[in-house]
């Protein structure tokens, strides 16, 4: 990774540099040296010996932060610039979900939990690396907001309805009272019954990330119950949305609305 060594200014009103130029650019700036400390930290893990122990699960946590870290730094700049058009293609949730279980492994190892997938994921239309990114982020909020005492277990279901997919993330958490659900996905905005830090822009940048896809992100939650996520998206195999002025087609009246299943 390029690593600048200036950092930019401070915006103010004479430079003419806004507050989003000036955060893409700390942005940047600050993936240097946590990509030196990622590979510092991966040439330390090689020396010491592969055994359990306080050291190794020290380590886990390192490795665990600098890699959020680097994904906030580098899922910041496209939510405020939106610069990169989304890349929409045929895309395989397994394969999407195997490269997230990869992403998540040693969360869900420090965490005790458990990601389930019932049943076999669809093809859908999107953007394959934002929709990863989506529900990485998903899967993280599941893990800040676990209940003590209780084994977090994030499972992954799948609906279709007519031209579209609803793939739901369900999680046995804390979940979200009814006053904050409004605010949940506006920047900065965190839950008080997190378990671990969060800064509160991930379900920010995966709304957006879905959005992006053309599809939409909803929830449903049940405060000490959980919270299930709903992404809804076009599948692979439908006609193109319809144009302004034309009919959209009729869903099938008979599937049950996925997130009125849930509630």
């Amino acid at each position: 990774m390029e690593h600048v060594d200036r950092l930019p200014h401070a915006p103010d009103a004479a430079s003419g540099l806004g507050l989003e130029r000036f955060c893409v650019a700390l942005c940047h700036d600050l993936r240097g040296p946590v990509a030196t400390a990622g590979a510092a930290l991966h040439r330390l893990s090689r020396r010491l010996p592969a055994e359990p122990g306080e050291v190794p699960h020290l380590l886990d946590m390192v490795r665990q932060s600098l890699a959020k870290a680097d994904e906030l730094l580098t899922s910041l700049p496209a939510l405020l610039a939106r610069e990169v058009e989304a890349r929409l293609d045929a895309v395989a949730l397994d394969d999407v979900v195997a490269a997230v279980r990869g992403d998540v492994e040693v969360e869900l190892r420090l965490a005790g939990a458990a990601l389930e997938v019932r049943g076999r994921m669809p093809v859908v239309r999107a953007d394959a690396e934002r929709l990863r990114v989506a529900l990485r982020n998903l899967v993280r909020n599941a893990l800040q907001h676990r209940r003590a005492g209780v084994s977090a277990v994030v499972t992954l279901r799948a609906w279709r309805r007519g031209p579209t997919w609803t793939v739901t993330l369900s999680d046995n958490g804390t979940g979200i009272p009814r006053g904050e659900r409004a605010r949940v996905f506006a920047p900065l905005q965190r839950g008080a019954r997190a378990a671990s830090p969060g800064g509160g822009l991930g379900l920010t940048i995966a709304r957006r990330a879905v959005e992006a896809c053309g599809g939409t992100l909803a929830l449903a939650s049940r405060p000490g119950t959980g919270t299930s996520f709903a992404i809804t998206l076009r599948a692979a195999d439908a006609p193109p949305a319809p144009v302004v002025g034309e009919a959209a087609p009729v869903p099938d009246a008979r599937t049950p609305a996925p997130l009125q299943a849930l509630r």
